[in-house]
Order: structure tokens, then sequence, then C-alpha cells
């Protein structure tokens, strides 16, 4: 199963790259915007979408409602240093495909909640 891994910053995800590699295949961006052209040409290959919540000319909650206009059933992690209303209520509409995960890392849990998403699919 693949993940499409969305972070502007390089060191995190190499850092994620190399915990999740091991049993996914892991497609990287550091630009919200290349990421979303790409999941647009292959909308259903991605079992999970991990973005960020702040980046470049299009932040992660934007992302994802633009990638569930052209795949409802995507199911996402969003992450973050700080949690502000507009993501709780996005998790909340969503709750069964929207997870949220606190920066720093634990990065033994981000692969437990990866693996709980890919075996509810």
């Amino acid at each position: 199963m693949n993940i499409l891994l969305i972070d502007n910053d390089k060191y995190t995800t190499e850092v994620v790259r190399q915990i999740l590699s091991a049993d996914y295949e892991i497609d990287i961006y550091n630009s919200s915007t290349k990421a979303f052209l790409h999941y647009s040409e292959n909308p259903t290959n991605f079992g999970i979408v991990f973005t960020d919540f702040l980046m470049d000319k299009m932040n992660g909650d934007e992302l994802i409602e633009e990638m569930l206009k052209i795949n409802s059933n995507q199911s996402f992690i969003i992450s973050t240093n700080t949690m502000n209303k507009k993501l709780i209520d996005l998790s909340k509409i969503h709750p069964d495909k929207i997870y949220l995960f606190d920066k720093p890392y634990d990065l033994k849990m981000l692969k437990v909640l990866c693996d709980s998403i890919i075996r509810a699919l």
C-alpha cells in the first residue's frame, strides 16, 4: 500500500520515510501544490495521505478538501505543532477519514496509526 507524504520540511519527510518505508511505498513531496498535482493524476493509488498543516501555497486543510473532492474515500493523517479549530472541525466532519497527529512525532505511534488505517481499508 502506498503513502503520499507531504511536508515542506525535508528532514521530517526523510525521518518518516525511514520509519515507514520498510512496510510501505512512500511518495514524498515537499510542496503541497506538486503533491496535489501528482495525487490528481493517481487518486486511488494511496492508502494514506500524510500531510503537514502549514505549507506553501496550499495548507493541509485546503489540500485535504480538494483531495476529498477527487476521492471521497481517501484516508488522511494531518500533522501540526498546534491544533486549531479548523483542523478539529475538519476531523469531526470526517472522523473515519482524517486523523490528527501532533508534532513532535512519536514515530512508534505513527507506525501503529498507519498500520491500523491500512488494516481498516
